[in-house]
């Protein structure tokens, strides 16, 4: 029997084992993040079968029932669903994102926990659809002086697996230097893993067999 205490399973956070059996199938007892304990078979927190408490689904039939003009039969707006995204990578260590948000820190304004205070931000900041929300400051928090809307190309290019280069005392990602330059991304990264310095990786012509 494969121990699975202390281990995450969605919301479910397995506490210990019970003395309990289903069918010789062994039970745990676990916490919910909401804060519910409840005995669970193995197999169905392992296989996905027990989400959470039922806390997870309530809160989708919530904000699906939302009269707010971007929830309607359960069809969310792009910007609903930026600001769910916003909220689950802050709030809830199950979604894989959440060690580069709230993993590291990063919180959602008090101000925002609200979707009407967020959208009117949003409207008033230029959103339009088809733009994502960036922090202007990677480590700080998703709030209005530290939020812009930028499109996803652009979003894509800033993000913390970037790497920044300075060239002449200007900054840009590496990409962005690849393109200036008209030189493939993949030759500069072998320069630079060969010893290169990164500036004449990327300003270096390539020559045959390079």
């Amino acid at each position: 029997m494969k121990d699975l205490t202390g281990q995450k399973f969605n919301r479910w956070t397995v506490l210990s084992i019970s003395e309990k059996r289903y069918r010789s199938m062994t039970i745990w007892l676990c916490r919910c993040e909401c804060g519910v304990e409840r005995e669970i078979i193995g197999n169905n927190i392992t296989r996905n079968i027990s989400k959470s408490c039922g806390c997870l689904k309530l809160e989708r039939t919530k904000a699906c029932k939302t009269i707010h003009g971007d929830a309607v039969d359960g069809k969310l707006s792009s910007l609903y669903r930026i600001w769910q995204g916003m909220k689950e990578r802050c709030f809830y260590p199950s979604q894989p994102a959440y060690k580069y948000y709230g993993g590291r820190g990063i919180k959602l304004c008090q101000e925002w926990h609200a979707y009407y205070n967020f959208k009117r931000w949003a409207i008033e900041n230029g959103y339009r659809e088809g733009l994502s929300i960036e922090r202007i400051n990677n480590d700080g928090n998703y709030e209005p002086e530290n939020c812009r809307w930028i499109s996803k190309k652009l979003q894509a290019r800033n993000t913390r697996k970037n790497t920044i280069i300075e060239i002449g005392g200007v900054k840009k990602c590496l990409i962005e230097w690849c393109h200036d330059y008209e030189i493939s991304r993949p030759t500069v990264s072998s320069r630079i893993s060969r010893g290169w310095n990164p500036e004449k990786a990327i300003t270096t012509p390539v020559i045959k067999g390079d």
